[in-house]
């Protein structure tokens, strides 16, 4: 839509989206003079719920010519109904502004008799535009397109509501009554198997999960909620039967003096939570494991869980796809071998963690990779800084599905100029192949339907980026995909397996621990075409490389000065026009090179070096991306062939 506002509008002047059902029940994303720059609310029997935002990256009313508005609305399978709303600011041609242009908010649950019209598959909803301008002076709104589209389920399970996770709180008979200074924060450092290199570490272990008070209130409880892991087959299996038989109750390994309360014996307490969806309900050897754990603390036992201390606790998680065997039914005959029913802290990326203080405030962040094979971490606190990094893959955006296969994905991430951004890839499997009494199948079947059909982790790859000034990298080529990096030995389709990317903004990895400074990027997933991809090789072949029949090899540079005019050795040729029958008519820069003539040329030598020599002023010094590329062009029977250094 075309922004009508060339500066600060006037009072309740506003345009953009609303959904609802009546005057009294509705969700709108607007922008305009609404306290914000942008609101996001919802109003369920005139009860408002409002949310908000500024425009990103300092930009103003008078800054963008249009804008991009997008409203999501979307239901669990426990029935909660989620709305997120995302608003990006465009040039006159539609073009995003320069840096980071968009700005995301979600969290915003709807209620009432939208939501039941939402449930309701005979219900109306009405969706449409809405504009207003108070008292102010009137405007004209322009609106370039209007679309809705049914959105298909993913299986991507939603986050719970913070609303439900308060709920918890306050039914677990937790200790509130202190008060702090004005200014006093609560912080929190939570680790998950931290700094392991080994793919296969299990959460299993003692003091697997640890959590270091670095604020200044005691805490009070800790909460995790992996419904949004990036591996969303986890769950916690406290009696053998949400994941392999083997099983432990959830403890506390090390209280180190922070008035841990154990949830087992007689100082238990309820400490399992959000339920999942039993593969097999009618068997009643498995079930649906949990989504949410909780540790409770005394305000007052060894002074209470205070600035410095550490608590260390554990308890069994498993893939919920194994639910009902044994352990030894599912490792046997692995491939790899494999420990199938161990969940590390990185598998769990994503997470989120609350952190409730002993004033009753609450806190909260998300698990995201330490970078190494295993291991999460959050600070989680209640002043984060919220910087946010969106990420595309394949053309793709957060939250997505696709497919991968023969060309190497485009990864392209963004978010605040000048910060560094954690990208990270995963490579999933199924080890299972076990299929007596129809394990292997069974567990194969359990996880046909979900948009990431893997179980465990084979390998996590990372790339740390620091954005530029245009607050957007490219790191395609930063990833290999035909081998593992890590210890994983090879195995029959490892260079076709599921993919799964995150990224988030994190502190500078080189002078600390790289720690997220915001929310991590809601997980995009790759299933195979059944073709690997070619990654790069750099190295360089001998005399009568290429060889092939009927093809040529073109070389395109779009440097402004052009080739200088001199021919370089062997059968290299520059050309500034296409042919006669319009090859290369749409080829970039000044020109291009073609090894051999313009109709065709087999690659099989003489061998000859193309030099060509980049001048860059003292007054342009710093780094510089050099990308060639070159690929064989198919004019008759051959296959093409490609290359890339």
């Amino acid at each position: 839509m075309d922004n009508p506002f060339a500066s600060a509008p006037g009072s309740y002047s506003q345009l953009g989206l609303a959904v609802s059902v009546n005057s009294n029940d509705f969700a709108k994303l607007v922008f305009g003079s609404v306290g914000q720059d942008i609101e996001f609310s919802s109003r369920d029997n005139n009860a408002e719920t409002k949310l908000g935002a500024d425009f990103p990256d300092g930009y103003g009313f008078g800054d963008f010519a249009k804008a991009k508005l997008v409203l999501d609305v979307s239901v669990n399978n426990v029935g909660n109904t989620m709305a997120t709303a995302t608003v990006t600011l465009l040039d006159a041609s539609g073009e995003p502004l320069p840096g980071n242009a968009s700005v995301t908010i979600s969290g915003l649950e709807l209620t009432g008799a939208l939501k039941e019209a939402i449930l309701d598959p005979a219900a109306s909803v009405g969706v449409g535009i809405t504009h207003t301008h108070g008292a102010a002076e009137a405007f004209t709104a322009a609106y370039d397109y209007f679309e809705v589209s049914a959105k298909e389920d993913t299986s991507t399970p939603l986050p719970v509501p913070a609303t439900e996770i308060e709920e918890i709180f306050a039914g677990a008979n937790l200790e509130l009554s202190d008060s702090y200074d004005q200014g006093d924060v609560g912080s929190a450092l939570v680790t998950v198997t931290p700094g392991g290199n080994d793919v296969q570490s299990s959460n299993y272990g003692s003091n697997s999960f640890q959590v270091q008070n670095t604020g200044d209130k005691k805490i009070a409880a800790v909460f995790f909620d992996v419904t949004t892991a990036l591996y969303g087959d986890s769950v916690f299996d406290p009696d053998g039967k949400g994941g392999d038989a083997t099983a432990k109750e959830w403890a506390i390994n090390s209280a180190g003096n922070t008035g841990a309360i154990q949830p087992v014996g007689s100082s238990g307490y309820e400490h399992y939570f959000l339920p999942g969806i039993d593969p097999e309900p009618e068997n009643s050897d498995n079930n649906g494991g949990y989504r949410g754990a909780l540790v409770k603390f005394s305000a007052t036992a060894n002074g209470g869980f205070t600035n410095g201390e550490t608590v260390g606790f554990s308890g069994d998680m498993d893939p919920n796809s194994i639910a009902g065997f044994t352990k030894s039914s599912v490792d046997t005959g692995s491939i790899p071998f494999w420990d199938v029913g161990g969940i590390s802290g990185a598998e769990l990326i994503g997470s989120n963690v609350y952190i409730k203080f002993t004033d009753g405030s609450t806190a909260s962040g998300q698990l995201m990779s330490d970078g190494s094979q295993a291991g999460a971490q959050v600070l989680v606190s209640e002043t984060p800084p919220n910087l946010v990094a969106e990420l595309s893959v394949n053309g793709l955006s957060a939250g997505s599905q696709g497919t991968y296969g023969g060309e190497v994905p485009s990864v392209i991430v963004s978010g605040p100029a000048g910060e560094w951004v954690r990208v990270v890839m995963t490579k999933g499997h199924q080890p299972v192949t076990n299929n007596q009494d129809g394990i292997a199948d069974t567990v194969n079947a359990r996880l046909a339907d979900k948009n990431f059909p893997a179980n465990n982790a084979a390998e996590f790859q990372f790339v740390d980026v620091q954005l530029g000034a245009s607050g957007t990298a490219d790191v395609s080529q930063e990833f290999t995909y035909g081998d593992f990096l890590n210890d994983t030995s090879s195995f029959d389709g490892d260079d076709t397996l599921p993919l799964g990317f995150v990224a988030s903004v994190i502190d500078n990895p080189n002078t600390s621990d790289g720690l997220g400074l915001g929310p991590v990027s809601q997980p995009i997933y790759l299933i195979s075409n059944g073709t690997p991809v070619v990654d790069g090789d750099t190295t360089i072949p001998s005399e009568g490389y290429y060889l092939m029949e009927d093809s040529r090899l073109k070389v395109q540079f779009e440097d402004i000065n052009g080739p200088g005019g001199v021919n370089p050795p062997g059968k290299w040729q520059f050309f500034d026009e296409a042919d006669e029958n319009g090859n290369q008519a749409n080829f970039q820069g000044v020109g291009y090179y073609l090894w051999g003539d313009e109709d065709s040329e087999a690659l099989n030598g003489p061998q000859a070096e193309l030099t060509y020599t980049f001048v860059i002023p003292e007054s342009a010094a710093g780094e510089f991306t050099l990308r060639v590329r070159g690929h064989g062009i198919q004019v008759g029977p051959a296959m093409p062939r490609m290359m890339s250094g």
